[in-house]
């Protein structure tokens, strides 16, 4: 694991009522190593989950493998020759991705230990046929596949055959100009339902939503494409969806602790859009840098989609908006940020467009020039999924 620490977790507390339709919460977490911390801004952690223990303690019993049973694992998927010995649990727990979505490559290790040629052809037929395969991926694991069609793998063969867990980043909410010893992170867990009706939760989400004062990770930095202006005096415009709003807490941090250093702090705007007001994580901190008579958020839009008859969206708060970001990104050189889900971007960018045309005094075909060139200059910077 490149760059991977360890870090203790120091706090880990849900945002939203228990009552809520999505469960969104904070972590905490203190890095334990003294020759590691964190002094950026904006960046990643890369988090390695573990897969839920009722699930691979019933996984493990259908197999028929004590969990205490000694196994060889590589040490990465790029290193296959290289191994490690663990036991049967915690190889199933925290080393391979047991739950994760099916792939080609793992149905055709399974075609030798087919229990009949009927199963054996229904795999060659989902290597070939791509929707279905998709559909058969909707609905199972690698896990639950073994299960559904009962196909008996020896241990040592299916420990080889399976994929190693994969880390997932989440956005640091944190800055580690305040503090480099804390890496925060503002998660929500990821669930869904399968075409049969099953609800599943997302391996990672579920591992850190169930985190524990005193529990201890294991995460690795990764750099962002949300790197905000090393010139603080420049116009920051922030837009946040749901946990999406993670890194520009931290932007604001950033900028609090240029202010403390006696540095001039140019204007911030954010824009957070949530289905509720529930999922506002950080209120009474970000409403801190909006209050005073220069505050260092000086302008803070919310959008609630959900908690009105109006379905209003960051989009509409930026059209209202239109003179003050032309203003900021036109006039004064700031720059727009945006993390969140991928949908809503057309919708905004059509609302920076017609405050260019509007406010900026340019034609459409201008407007769509400058945009661009705000995007070359990385003025323009989009995190999306």
């Amino acid at each position: 694991k490149e760059g991977a620490f360890e870090l203790k977790v120091v706090a880990c507390e849900t945002v939203t009522p228990p009552d809520y339709e999505r469960t969104v919460f904070t972590v905490d977490l203190e890095i334990q190593d003294p020759d590691v911390s964190y002094q950026g801004v904006g960046e990643c952690l890369s988090v390695w989950g573990e897969n839920d223990p009722v699930r691979v303690q019933a996984f493990l019993q259908w197999l028929g493998v004590p969990a205490d049973r000694v196994v060889s694992l590589p040490v990465s998927a790029d290193q296959p020759e290289q191994v490690y010995l663990r036991s049967a649990y915690a190889a199933f727990s925290q080393s391979l991705d047991l739950f994760g979505r099916l792939t080609k490559r793992f149905l055709g290790d399974l075609l030798p230990y087919a229990p009949n040629e009927e199963i054996a052809d229904h795999l060659r037929y989902l290597m070939r046929d791509s929707d279905a395969l998709s559909a058969t991926q909707e609905e199972h694991c690698f896990a639950s596949l073994l299960q559904e069609y009962n196909i008996r793998v020896p241990l040592d063969r299916l420990v080889a055959i399976l994929p190693l867990v994969h880390p997932r980043l989440y956005s640091i909410s944190s800055s580690g100009s305040l503090n480099p010893r804390v890496i925060s992170l503002l998660v929500v867990t990821h669930t869904w339902q399968t075409p049969n009706k099953e609800n599943r939760v997302g391996q990672c989400s579920r591992y850190l939503e169930h985190l524990k004062p005193g529990d201890v990770i294991v995460g690795a930095l990764r750099p962002s494409v949300l790197v905000p202006p090393k010139d603080t005096t420049r116009p920051v415009v922030m837009v946040g969806l749901g946990t999406g709003l993670a890194p520009f807490v931290a932007f604001l941090q950033h900028g609090l602790h240029a202010h403390l250093l006696g540095q001039q702090v140019g204007p911030r705007y954010l824009a957070f859009g949530a289905r509720s007001w529930r999922e506002y994580s950080g209120a009474a901190e970000i409403t801190a840098y909006n209050q005073g008579e220069r505050p260092l958020l000086t302008h803070l839009r919310l959008a609630f989609s959900r908690d009105s008859t109006a379905k209003v969206y960051v989009q509409h708060k930026l059209a209202e908006d239109g003179e003050i970001i032309a203003d900021m990104l036109l006039r004064q050189g700031g720059s727009f940020y945006l993390c969140g889900g991928v949908q809503p971007v057309p919708a905004i960018k059509a609302a920076l467009l017609s405050a260019f045309e509007e406010y900026g005094g340019l034609s459409a075909n201008e407007a769509a020039i400058t945009l661009e060139r705000l995007k070359s200059e990385e003025r323009y910077v989009l995190e999306v999924y």
